[in-house]
Parts: C-alpha cells; sequence; structure tokens
C-alpha cells in the first residue's frame, strides 16, 4: 500500500514539474501582451469606430505547417475614418493601414495548424496578406470577456466595408 501511495505521489509530482512551467509561462505572456495592448489603447485617435485586441499572421508564417507559435504578433485591429489599421507589439506590424474599398476580406474559420482557432484575411493591402485571429489571453477558447469573438469582429469589418461601398455609389 504505501508503495502504491509513493508511486502515485511521484507521478503527479512529476506531472507538475511539467504543468506548472507551461501554464506559467502562459500566463506571464499573455500578462505581457495586456499590458502592452493597454499602451497601444492609449494612443489610439480618441474618435475610433471599434478597436478590438487581435493576434496577426502574415501570409508566410500563416501557411507554414511547423510554427512554435499560432501568432506571429498581437495588438489592436481598430477603425478610423473609413480605414482599419493594426498596431502590432512588434516592428514589422508597428503600423498597417487597410483601406477598406482596395481590400478583401475572408472568413477562413478554424485553421488546425494555427492553434485550432478562427481566424479571417485581408487581402490586398500594399503590405501584403495578413490573417487576424482575437487575443482571448492565455486560453484557446475563441472568446473574450467582452463577449467578442472573430467572427463578430470579422461582421463589423464586412458592415463597414459594406456601408463604405454604399456610401460610395454614384460618386466619382
Amino acid at each position: 500500500m504505501n508503495i502504491m501511495v509513493v508511486l502515485i505521489l511521484g507521478v503527479l509530482g512529476m506531472i507538475m514539474l511539467i504543468l506548472v512551467p507551461i501554464f506559467l509561462v502562459a500566463f506571464l505572456t499573455s500578462q505581457s501582451r495586456k499590458r502592452k495592448r493597454k499602451n497601444i489603447i492609449n494612443t489610439l485617435p480618441s474618435n475610433v469606430e471599434f478597436y478590438a485586441p487581435m493576434r496577426i499572421n502574415s501570409e508566410r508564417k500563416n501557411n507554414a505547417f511547423f510554427k512554435f507559435a499560432a501568432f506571429e504578433c498581437s495588438g489592436i485591429l481598430y477603425a478610423h475614418e473609413g480605414k482599419l489599421f493594426f498596431r502590432g507589439t512588434k516592428k514589422q506590424f508597428e503600423l498597417l493601414e487597410f483601406n477598406l474599398d482596395k481590400v478583401s476580406i475572408y472568413w477562413i474559420g478554424v485553421q488546425a495548424q494555427n492553434g485550432a482557432l478562427q481566424w479571417f484575411s485581408i487581402k490586398g493591402s500594399e503590405e501584403g496578406n495578413f490573417y487576424f485571429n482575437l487575443d482571448t489571453g492565455m486560453t484557446i477558447f475563441n472568446f473574450s470577456k467582452s463577449g467578442e469573438t472573430t467572427k463578430s469582429v470579422y461582421e463589423k469589418i464586412m458592415n463597414m466595408k459594406l456601408k463604405e461601398n454604399i456610401d460610395g455609389i454614384g460618386k466619382i
């Protein structure tokens, strides 16, 4: 009986040695992204139409089969004066601009190679093609405390794009 208890405690201890560091790293990186997002939000124009914490991939990274993380960068996607902007936490994603009447936006859905998360893409910008996913913190579940989802952000953008197209009818 004693040997069985020792074995069970040993196995539980080994599991904890593996899981605790993994969850600790996930928690600390999530908190770091959250702080960086707050700093970005504080620099946004006061009259943005909406903003959402997002993760981003370039097309090359998104299509790669082997990768360490499901996303390249996190930041804030926001709408301002009929355009979309992404301000990221990395230099290459410092500020991306998407003119709604010149880009195509596609719902991708779940991509297993990218963390089994839901994604949408914005294609045709001067900077290239990009893929977006709602940053939900350290969990893989596709919802935030506000109830926002990747799909709801996509739908907001599509409604903005539709409005831009309707407003542009008849203008030369």
